[in-house]
């Protein structure tokens, strides 16, 4: 670890930590979370976990804990009513499917089990996974009670995303860029969703990072978020994913039309010398998707594969063939056939249009409340904490057109963290439009006129003290 040799210890540091932040939820909550927002991007680093006991239930134990703390606090465990009615909607359209993914096909188990015989998950057990985002959102919002515990959960993620960013550059690092091939796509790490997952994963961030950077006014503090910024583009650069290179630049689109316009300039100013600037596998990378006039064999592919899946969907168009229940009607085929390669035909596919809907709506409803909030807050933190969520979640709606970016519970984590954080500024500074107007200040009662007595007693005094009259 760090060229420290104590690296062999980090895991056991890591179970430790966990297993102490699930007695110390019971009383404060909050500390829970801060634990889980550590280690919740990190898939890799869990799965070291497995060698201790209950290693491979840490964030369940961890959820449980901060949820009986909640409990025992008195605070809500429904989600808040800005996104309460399309995550309900989300929830219950998927767990819907699941049944009919078992009336169509006899390959899905009725949904009771989580798992096959031979150890994978079934289609329950990964919506059952998937059901720990929802329940992460509704404890971040119930245990955050002040800007202050905010700002601290806030730290923990940029903690948890420089270990992502370390371990991408040391996978990276001594690679050839003179030359682009095939193999440096896979240098983003073994976690789940792969490399253009982690590559979708560092583009989200970084774009938030860079619209939160002018509200820190730490020195300190502002001198990390900058070394965050470098690692954060370094790896969306030499990740060598066009689908997370697109999700940035509409990223920084966004904040250059809202918020920082002084993008427009610099980058206005960089074109000219993107050629020189950049490494020469980048630019062969991103000048590759036509060849000749035609498609790359990539793109091409995935073509094929969204006809193929749109075939599929004809079993049940309004309510899908059954929540993660794709692959199974795909199992002899290639490997690469597999998965749908995008998030909006795979929701259409295994959840119907009700659930494509809802995905939309989701994504939709969470751009917009970012978006508001950095428009009607007075905080200039909470102003940037609201563009910086909306920036993120443009790359999280384009990421997501190039594969599942949004059911892996390490990829999506920091969206519902931070969409929690952000109901809950909106919450606290966003006053409702049907809300009654303050009463006005009754208006001061008029000095009571002098009377001749008063006149006369004011006379007498002047005179008994030797001052003037007049």
């Amino acid at each position: 670890m760090f060229g420290t040799g104590l690296g062999a210890y980090f895991p056991l540091l890591v179970y430790l930590l966990s297993i102490a932040g699930c007695f110390v939820s019971f009383v404060r909550p909050v500390v829970g979370i801060w634990v889980l927002t550590l280690i919740l991007p990190l898939q890799g680093g869990r799965m070291r976990l497995l060698d201790y006991p209950l290693g491979s239930h840490v964030l369940q134990l961890l959820l449980l804990s901060v949820f009986f703390g909640v409990l025992f606090s008195g605070g809500s465990i429904l989600p808040p009513k800005p996104m309460r009615k399309i995550i309900i909607a989300l929830c219950a359209v998927t767990y819907i499917s699941l049944w009919i993914g078992t009336a169509l096909s006899h390959a899905v188990p009725i949904p009771f089990f989580t798992s096959f015989p031979n150890g994978d998950h079934t289609p329950f057990g990964y919506w059952f996974n998937f059901m720990h985002l929802p329940l992460l959102f509704i404890l971040v919002n119930s245990v955050v009670k002040d800007k202050r515990q905010m700002e601290f959960l806030l730290i923990a993620m940029m903690i948890s995303f420089l270990w992502a960013m370390k371990n991408f550059y040391g996978n990276v690092a001594q690679r050839e860029t003179a030359q682009y091939v095939e193999a440096l796509r896979n240098s983003m790490g073994q976690d789940f969703g792969g490399s253009n997952g982690r590559a979708a994963f560092a583009s989200q961030c970084t774009l938030f990072l860079l619209a939160v950077f002018g509200s820190i006014h730490s020195l300190r503090v502002r001198i990390v978020v900058v070394f965050l910024l470098a690692a954060g583009l370094y790896s969306v650069l030499f990740s060598y994913s066009r689908g997370a290179w697109l999700g940035f630049g509409c990223g920084i689109l966004y904040l250059g039309l809202t918020r920082m316009r002084w993008f427009f300039v610099v980058g206005l100013l960089m074109v000219p010398f993107a050629g020189a600037l950049l490494p020469r596998a980048v630019i062969q990378r991103a000048t590759m998707t036509y060849q000749e006039g035609e498609l790359d064999t990539s793109s091409a592919d995935r073509i094929q594969i969204w006809e193929q899946a749109l075939k599929t969907s004809l079993a049940d168009p309004i309510l899908g063939i059954g929540f993660d229940c794709y692959h199974l009607y795909r199992a002899e085929e290639e490997d690469e056939l597999l998965d749908t390669h995008n998030m909006y035909v795979k929701a259409y596919v295994e959840t119907g249009v009700v659930g494509l809907v809802c995905l939309i709506g989701f994504f939709l409803s969470a751009l917009r409340l970012g978006h508001r909030l950095a428009k009607t807050a007075t905080d200039p933190f909470y102003r940037a904490l609201g563009a910086g969520f909306a920036a993120y979640m443009v790359a999280v709606i384009v990421t997501n057109m190039f594969g599942d970016r949004w059911t892996y519970i390490d990829l999506s984590a920091f969206t519902w963290i931070l969409l929690a954080l952000v109901v809950q500024a909106t919450l606290w500074t966003v006053v409702p439009a049907n809300a009654p107007a303050p009463a006005a200040a009754p208006a001061p009662a008029p000095p009571p006129e002098a009377t001749v007595t008063d006149r006369i007693r004011v006379r007498m005094r002047g005179i008994m003290s030797g001052r003037p009259r007049g």
